[in-house]
């Protein structure tokens, strides 16, 4: 099938990998024998997808259609439809000159993303228009007037509708009112997450792991808290913070006033190859947001075969078993301490290869593709 992905923007570093999730999908969705073709439009001051204006390139088995506007009002959160709707045009214009039409367009953030009469202007034509909505602004129904319409627009117009987990596909039908079919599928845990036999020696710390951008909902304040707390009663142990973002510097503050400089390490933002390395080296990984669409590093962990403790605002809740980890409340950090101290003390409980099994049964490229092509094929 020939297939156009629409994701929020180009991944760098420059824009904390903005569109990774979209175009490893049309990777994902390439190395399943599709024609695919990721496109995006970079709003933004001064950074630029290799040129201002229109640029595209072959990539890892698919084709990159990519347009860079500049754009000072974006950090101000001003909107400019009518900016936004040309650039957007101009791109999907470009890229029926370099591709030729889809049979499908696959847009992912409908309610953040994208002109909607642009897209749905291609059902004229007989091309199908599937979405897939991730963001966390749609799961706290915090949208702005404009982003409502357009996720209801999306929601009423679309032909297949993806939500990435249970919770947000209940906000969207509280929020829309619906009676439209919305189907979830999670999101695919990379291969690159596997197992690792570590030889440690019998002193070696217990080692906890977070990774996730530094930003309030992610909680990662209150992780450190329960880590200074155990630290407090005598227990042996680390954690690692892998990430950057807005509370960076505000969370090394704190590791500092706490005296815990020797136990909570932060490795800012890296590469998928060295995060995967950190956590199958690690022993369990902390997810304690207080507010989550889905929860790929949970996944990641598990097919890296080590356990999670997850508070209760995950997005995967339905996929939760015993002999995965614990699920705590995200406002009893007392409750986050006590399993991370119980935890510590059952190694014998998880095992390595039926966690990264478990996370291959249902997390899988191939297992994930396959739901993603059955919502095609509806």
């Amino acid at each position: 099938m020939k297939i156009w992905v629409i994701g929020r923007d180009y991944p760098s570093s420059q824009n904390r990998l903005r569109g990774s999730f979209e175009i490893e999908q049309a990777k994902m969705l390439a190395r399943g024998g599709h024609d695919v073709t990721y496109l995006c439009v970079s709003f933004h001051p001064k950074r630029k997808i290799r040129n201002w204006g229109y640029a595209s390139w072959k990539e890892e088995g698919i084709t990159v259609c990519a347009f860079s506007q500049i754009f000072f009002p974006e950090r101000f959160h001003i909107r400019m439809d009518w900016l936004c709707s040309r650039a957007w045009k101009k791109l999907l214009s470009q890229a029926e000159q370099t591709v030729g039409l889809p049979e499908l367009i696959h847009v992912h953030y409908p309610a953040m993303i994208t002109d909607p009469k642009a897209i749905f202007a291609y059902q004229k034509q007989g091309i199908r228009i599937v979405v897939t909505e991730h963001w966390t602004k749609v799961l706290s129904k915090k949208l702005n007037a404009a982003e409502s319409a357009q996720l209801s627009a999306y929601t009423e117009h679309a032909d297949g509708f993806i939500c990435v987990g249970e919770p947000l596909r209940k906000s969207i039908l509280e929020q829309t009112g619906t009676k439209r079919p919305l189907t979830v599928v999670p999101n695919v845990v990379d291969s690159i997450f596997q197992p690792q036999e570590t030889a440690r020696s019998a002193d070696e710390p217990y080692t906890f792991v977070t990774a996730a951008r530094l930003v309030k909902v992610k909680q990662i304040d209150k992780v450190i808290e329960a880590v200074a707390a155990l630290r407090k009663q005598g227990v042996k142990l680390r954690y690692l913070v892998i990430g950057d973002g807005t509370e960076r510097a505000a969370l090394e503050a704190l590791t500092q006033r706490l005296g815990m400089q020797d136990t909570v390490h932060f490795y800012g933002a890296q590469p998928k190859e060295q995060v995967a390395k950190i956590v199958a080296q690690s022993d369990c990984l902390i997810c304690y947001s207080s507010l989550e669409t889905f929860g790929v590093p949970i996944i990641e962990a598990w097919a890296s075969g080590i356990p999670v403790i997850s508070s209760d605002c995950l997005g995967l809740a339905e996929y939760w078993q015993d002999g995965l980890g614990y699920i705590v409340s995200y406002k009893d950090l007392s409750e986050l301490t006590d399993r991370m101290k119980q935890i510590m003390t059952e190694p014998e409980k998880y095992d390595k290869q039926r966690l990264a099994e478990y996370a291959r049964t249902h997390f899988s490229e191939s297992v994930i593709r396959g739901k993603i092509e059955n919502v095609y094929r509806q």
